[in-house]
């Protein structure tokens, strides 16, 4: 009994002692940032709007600072050489015609390419596999990171080293890519690409990554109700989960970056800060409106998780592919029980996803009022095609021998659905393409260096 008195009067004080301090280091640091809040408060109540002045941003400067003093004398020798630019030069001195639809067997019109601007947590992997399978199925010609990498660059602005050359005209782009108009144009001009994304209802879109980027342990959130904790101390658990301390638990994800805030729009190319030295239009809401209302323009299509059939079926009328080209598994689909009581929290934070969701939302609807009553009509027909082939491929038909038959309707020619279309809809196709790119690609030589960047 002596001893374990000993042992709590030597143990239990110091103990105390460190909490209080951590405590009292967390309050002196919420405290900075609240009072941080006001001044901003108050600067925008005085804020006279300008017409907004958006600086164009050169991301080859950004690759250059993470780059050995070896690697940008050789980068700085093959620019002076031209040879950056090989793959599209390559394109303009080969037989190939200019107009990169040609390849698309299926093309019915000339501006049958497309990009798709995968934005994180947004059913993209579901779209994806749709886009990858057609592009597999009618030989075309997709962007593909350098050698191992997952993404172009992501989350960093996408450069002329990211991608892997080809001889061929690019049909498409699909994988990771921060949307970047000077360089996409350049190999998808816009008279023959539709631009297309996809977004989604920004409180879920926060809750699905909360979980999918593991913040709350990385963060060290410990509460009953870990998503509201995250808002009341948002600035503090963030500048946890991005500092470099944690960068060994994440993955993918390069030190001072956010994952919460505005993610949807930073992966649509708006300036936000990051990386370091960006412009950062966080606070400069004219410039805010600005930059939505271009993409309005340069994106034929923004669809809308909340509507998947109504944005795939606008999607099929824009490519003018067919109903069999869409049929789909739902993939990567999370599963997370979080309770949040202050929206309004979350709202402020992230405002710009909420702005750019708003806007899209509304033209979602006006493209679909222009598309006349039948449209809804086809909505509802791929709804009961999308559940017959869910009930054979997965559901209680899932051990039928024979293939699942699909009727005619105005909408569709008949056709069939095999048990080897059911194991097509579980693959992801991105390792098929990439064989396939490898092999149409194998003459082609890239003298290009090796980019170093903090993301995979």
């Amino acid at each position: 009994m002596v001893r374990r008195r000993y042992i709590l009067l030597r143990v239990l004080p110091p103990m105390v002692i460190f909490i209080i301090g951590m405590l009292c280091l967390k309050n002196l640091y919420l405290g900075f940032h609240k009072s941080s809040e006001d001044i901003l408060d108050s600067l925008d109540s005085e804020y006279v709007p300008q017409k907004p002045q958006v600086k164009t941003f050169d991301s080859n400067a950004y690759v250059l600072d993470n780059m050995m003093a070896d690697e940008k004398e050789k980068l700085h020798d093959l620019k002076n050489s031209g040879n950056h630019l090989q793959n599209y030069k390559r394109i303009e001195e080969s037989n190939v015609p200019k107009t990169a639809s040609s390849t698309n067997k299926q093309c019915p019109n000339e501006k049958c390419n497309f990009v798709f601007i995968k934005t994180m947590k947004c059913a993209t992997e579901t779209v994806v596999r749709i886009l990858r399978k057609y592009s597999y199925d009618n030989n075309l010609n997709i962007m593909l990171p350098q050698k191992k990498r997952l993404y172009l660059a992501w989350p960093y602005l996408m450069n002329d080293l990211d991608y892997r050359l080809s001889d061929r005209p690019f049909n498409g782009l699909i994988d990771h890519a921060i949307y970047n108009k000077t360089i996409m144009n350049r190999y998808f001009p816009p008279e023959t690409t539709h631009y297309v994304s996809i977004i989604r209802e920004p409180l879920k879109h926060f809750k699905s990554a909360f979980s999918y980027f593991k913040i709350e342990q990385i963060a060290g959130i410990f509460a009953k109700h870990p998503l509201t904790e995250y808002l009341e101390n948002i600035k503090y658990y963030d500048s946890i989960y991005k500092s470099h301390e944690a960068a060994h638990y994440r993955y993918c994800i390069p030190d001072g970056f956010s994952v919460t805030k505005n993610l949807i729009a930073h992966c649509l190319g708006m300036p936000l800060g990051f990386p370091y030295g960006r412009q950062d239009i966080t606070y400069n809401l004219p410039a805010v409106r600005e930059h939505i209302r271009n993409l309005d323009t340069e994106f034929s299509l923004v669809m809308i998780v909340e509507y998947f059939h109504e944005s795939l079926i606008l999607f099929k009328r824009l490519m003018k592919w067919q109903l069999k080209d869409l049929i789909y598994k739902f993939v990567n689909r999370g599963t997370y029980y979080f309770s949040l009581s202050n929206k309004e929290k979350h709202k402020k934070w992230a405002s710009i996803d909420y702005m750019i969701y708003e806007h899209f939302n509304k033209t979602l609807w006006k493209k679909i009022a222009i598309e006349g009553p039948d449209f809804y009509d086809e909505v509802k027909q791929f709804s009961q095609m999308q559940k017959q082939v869910n009930h054979y491929c997965w559901g209680l038909d899932r051990n039928l021998h024979q293939n699942l038959k699909i009727s005619s309707s105005r909408f569709n020619s008949d056709f069939e659905i095999s048990r080897k279309d059911c194991e097509s809809m579980n693959i992801s196709w991105l390792e098929k393409i990439k064989e396939k790119f490898d092999r149409d690609n194998k003459h082609v030589i890239d003298t290009r260096p090796t980019l170093k960047r903090p993301t995979c």
